[in-house]
C-alpha cells in the first residue's frame, strides 16, 4: 500500500514537475496581480416566460473572457471579468444572442504537486441582444455563478486554465414582443485558457 502512494508521489512530481517548481518557487506572503484570457463554451437551457406560460429552448454559446484580478497568499484571488458572447437556439440558428457580461468573484485556490485546484463563486451581470427573425430586442441579466478549475504552471508567470461554472441568471426584455416577458437561463460554461501574472 505504502509503495503505491509513494510511486503516485514520485510521479507526479517527475511528470509535473514544471508545475512543481514554479508552484512552490515564489514567496506565498506575496500579493500578485494577474491576467487571465480564456475561450468560453456555454450550453444549457433559457426558459422564455411570457405570462403565466413558460418556453424550454436549448441553446449554445460562444464567447472571449477577459478577467483581472488580484492574489493574496497565494491562497485567495478577487477577480473582475468582461466577457463576450455570441449564441444561438441549438434547434434553430434563426434565434441568436449578442453581447457581453460583466462579472465579480472570489476564489480559494488549493495546491499540489501536480496542479492547483480552484473554487469559488460572484456575480454577473448581463446586456444581451435578442434575435428572432423580425423580433428584435436587448435584454439585461443579473444572477451568480460558482465556478471550480486547475490551473498548471508553465513557468512562473503564466499557468494554463481549465474551468468549469454553473451560471444561473434572470433577464428582462426592454422592449414588449410577442416571444417574452423574460427569460430565466440556466448555463453550464467551460473556460480554457491562461492567465499570466505580473
Amino acid at each position: 500500500m505504502y509503495w503505491r502512494v509513494l510511486f503516485l508521489f514520485l510521479f507526479s512530481t517527475t511528470a509535473f514537475g514544471s508545475h512543481y517548481m514554479y508552484n512552490y518557487g515564489y514567496n506565498q506572503e506575496r500579493m500578485r496581480v494577474f491576467m487571465s484570457e480564456t475561450g468560453e463554451f456555454e450550453y444549457g437551457n433559457y426558459y422564455l416566460l411570457k405570462g403565466n406560460d413558460t418556453t424550454n429552448k436549448r441553446w449554445i454559446n460562444g464567447g472571449l473572457r477577459t478577467e483581472i484580478g488580484l492574489e493574496f497568499l497565494k491562497f485567495l484571488q478577487l477577480d473582475l471579468a468582461h466577457t463576450m458572447i455570441s449564441g444561438q437556439n441549438r434547434d434553430c440558428s434563426k434565434e441568436n444572442i449578442r453581447g457581453f457580461s460583466l462579472s465579480s468573484g472570489i476564489k480559494m485556490v488549493f495546491t499540489s504537486p501536480a496542479f492547483n485546484f480552484e473554487v469559488g463563486g460572484g456575480v454577473i451581470g448581463s446586456q444581451l441582444d435578442y434575435q428572432n427573425n423580425t423580433i428584435s430586442t436587448g435584454m439585461l441579466g443579473y444572477g451568480n455563478y460558482l465556478t471550480g478549475g486547475f490551473n498548471y504552471y508553465v513557468s512562473r508567470q503564466v499557468t494554463f486554465l481549465l474551468q468549469y461554472s454553473r451560471v444561473i441568471q434572470r433577464f428582462d426584455a426592454n422592449s414588449p414582443n410577442q416571444d417574452f416577458e423574460k427569460i430565466r437561463s440556466n448555463m453550464n460554461v467551460f473556460n480554457m485558457g491562461v492567465r499570466f501574472f505580473f
